[in-house]
């Protein structure tokens, strides 16, 4: 495992088990707080981690050999859905030894903005439901 992954490891995992911690101490204190403060941070809390293990996925196991598996298998050509918002390819790069994030040259931009609103309309309506549901929960 090379250094830099242990250097982001001895900060992600204890970061992230305090954030799990505070959400912990959120949920506990919830009938204290507002429950549109509680609500808000725990979409917020769960989007920040999502955001943390994805870019952990995309950015920082490309580097390790043991992880080269994950990134050949994406590049098969049944999992073209799971890519579909951005288009990222992976590529071996020899020189460094690394997987390379390379953009589809067959996507124009309309495509890929065109995509980014409907994910974006579609993560704004499951934060709204999120939000009332945690609004119930919490009352």
């Amino acid at each position: 495992m090379r250094t830099t992954t242990l250097l982001n490891l001895v900060y992600s995992i204890p970061g992230m088990i305090a954030y799990l911690l505070t959400i912990i101490a959120i949920v506990k204190l919830r009938k204290k707080l507002s429950p549109s403060f509680t609500a808000i941070y725990l979409i917020t809390a769960f989007v920040n981690l999502a955001t943390h293990i994805n870019t952990w996925i995309m950015y920082r196991l490309r580097l390790e050999p043991v992880f080269f598996f994950y990134y050949q298998w994406m590049m098969q050509p049944e999992m073209e859905f799971f890519k579909w918002p951005a288009k990222a390819d992976f590529v071996f790069n020899a020189t460094i030894g690394m997987y390379d994030i390379a953009s589809n040259p067959n996507t124009s931009v309309i495509p890929v903005m065109i995509s980014m609103l409907v994910f974006g309309a579609v993560m704004l309506i499951i934060c709204s439901i999120m939000s009332v549901c945690m609004n119930v929960l919490i009352s």
